[in-house]
């Protein structure tokens, strides 16, 4: 009887752990959720199983290349990659992940699904295209890639991870941009693509991350560039897990 007891209570305590986890620590991707508002959709979560583009190890030169991104000494602007809840003015709080690479980088899907929706910037010829996905018809999530060219997909198309998008659009002169966002329609969120990666993909990008900041920053000369003790969960593109819309400061 004292062995049922242990073992129930060992149960009981695992549950309770679990329970406190949040997606990107725990690696639980699948959830209920007993927000009050009642919009009619599956909460499973996304699996996010890349970052839009490649990030890898620089060459060491200068100019040079990490990836699809330039590296350049003489860069105009002092970063690549922008994170998920970083303030880019004092106004203005990303509510996405922003990628700076090479304007002739390949933009593919992070994830399996259907392109819902796609949408014009204007002007389209620099800013793009956005694409809507969602995994499933009914997800309570929309995965939003934004300033997207030379577009290779079509609305109603089904995708997989790797499918090819399109090219970044255009940021100044010569550089590229794009955007990852994840909406939570049913509690009102924006979520870091990383809580959404299973735990070898998520530790293959976070590796990939911090190779790259240190890269640049020894490029530069300047170890200041990123800010370490912001990153969320280990990971260098989240500033924070998630952010209520009401949160995000964008004035």
């Amino acid at each position: 009887m004292r062995k049922l007891i242990l073992i129930l209570f060992s149960l009981t305590l695992i549950a309770c752990q679990k329970a406190e986890e949040s997606p990107i620590s725990s690696g639980n991707y699948s959830n209920d959720s007993d927000n009050s508002d009642q919009v009619d959709c599956d909460y499973t979560y996304p699996e996010i199983g890349g970052l839009l583009i490649d990030i890898d190890s620089w060459d060491g030169m200068d100019p040079g290349v990490a990836g699809d991104f330039n590296f350049d000494s003489g860069y105009t602007y002092d970063k690549h990659i922008y994170a998920f809840g970083e303030f880019i003015s004092a106004t203005k709080q990303l509510g996405n992940i922003e990628f700076h690479p090479s304007q002739s980088a390949q933009v593919i899907s992070p994830v399996d699904g259907i392109i819902e929706t796609i949408v014009e910037n204007s002007p389209l010829a620099t800013k793009g295209y956005e694409i809507f996905i969602k995994t499933k018809s009914d997800s309570c999530f929309t995965i939003i890639i934004d300033h997207v060219r030379n577009l290779a997909v079509t609305e109603g198309q089904t995708i997989s991870i790797g499918t090819l998008l399109g090219t970044p659009g255009q940021f100044g002169a010569s550089l590229g941009q794009v955007e990852l966002q994840i909406n939570d329609d049913k509690e009102k969120k924006a979520w870091c693509a990383m809580a959404f990666m299973d735990s070898a993909t998520r530790a293959a990008y976070n590796a990939k991350i911090d190779d790259f900041r240190s890269d640049w920053e020894n490029l530069i000369n300047d170890p200041s560039v990123y800010d370490e003790s912001k990153d969320s969960n280990g990971s260098g593109l989240c500033h924070f897990e998630s952010l209520l819309e009401s949160e995000i400061v964008n004035e």
